[in-house]
């Protein structure tokens, strides 16, 4: 089951942007990242992802040059003669590759029209062990952090109780008890 997450609008924020760069997704493991990309390749013409922790998808990126020969690649695998104006390409656990982490700048650079985003857990800390680093100043960063308590209210369908507390929040006061207790919380005095 899918439900909004608070990346959902970032996405569409970042796809809207004239100068778009590469969008590397960082995040714990389980936290949503590859499931809010999935949902929103849905809005895109064409939307391909290779999945890096999968043998075959890693097995092909290591088996290319050049960010240009993976594309020729991914195209002829999906049988894709020309890739359609609004395509999303989706490199997912991207830090299993330090060849696919460099082509990230040349995606910018050769092929500004592809919507890229990657994404992957631990990726600095996999990174440092590899010593490698990312194209800095060619890649956007955003994080997407483990489920927040508004967003859990969200996905269970307490809209009403989320608003009511974020308003409480926005002008400085404590919720009313009512509002605690059907939140699940004591407060505390």
């Amino acid at each position: 089951m899918y439900f909004p997450r608070h990346l959902d609008p970032i996405l569409e924020e970042w796809s809207r942007t004239t100068d778009r760069k590469p969008l590397v997704l960082r995040g714990a493991r389980q936290t949503g990242k590859s499931s809010s990309v999935r949902r929103f390749g849905e809005r895109f013409d064409l939307f391909l992802e290779l999945n890096l922790d999968r043998y075959e998808d890693l097995k092909l990126v290591r088996s290319c040059r050049s960010a240009a020969e993976l594309l020729r690649a991914v195209a002829a695998r999906h049988n894709v003669a020309r890739f359609p104006e609004r395509t999303l390409f989706f490199l997912d656990e991207i830090q299993e590759s330090s060849d696919a982490i460099g082509w990230l700048r040349f995606f910018r650079e050769d092929h500004p029209e592809l919507y890229v985003v990657a994404a992957g857990s631990l990726l600095e800390v996999r990174l440092q062990e590899r010593g490698f680093s990312f194209p800095v100043g060619r890649v956007t960063f955003r994080a997407l952090r483990p489920l927040g308590f508004f967003e859990f209210l969200a996905a269970v369908g307490r809209d009403v109780l989320r608003d009511e507390l974020r308003r409480a929040l926005a002008e400085g006061r404590p919720a009313a008890e009512p509002l605690h207790q059907e939140a699940g919380c004591r407060r505390f005095s």
